[in-house]
């Protein structure tokens, strides 16, 4: 699998705090899976370390080759 990249800088994003952080933006990103058929959000469904996906529009079980997985990026954190 390849890394993930920050929507808005284009450079790696670092899995920290239990979710994907862009040091270079000082962003949190938002992992997000859509369904490839119909573009809807995808549920995810995790078990015994593998993930798969359900499409509530579509009422199908998604496999991860088929969800779209694209990341946003959150609002800017005050310090």
């Amino acid at each position: 699998m390849s890394q993930p990249l920050c929507p808005e800088c284009r450079l790696n994003l670092v899995w920290q705090y239990q979710g994907y952080f862009c040091p270079h933006c000082e962003r949190r990103a938002v992992k997000q899976a859509t369904c490839h058929d119909c573009g809807h959000p995808l549920e995810s469904l995790n078990a015994c370390g593998a993930t798969s996906y359900f499409c509530a529009h579509c009422n199908e079980l998604k496999s991860k080759s088929q969800a779209v997985i694209s990341f946003t990026l959150a609002d800017k954190t005050a310090k």
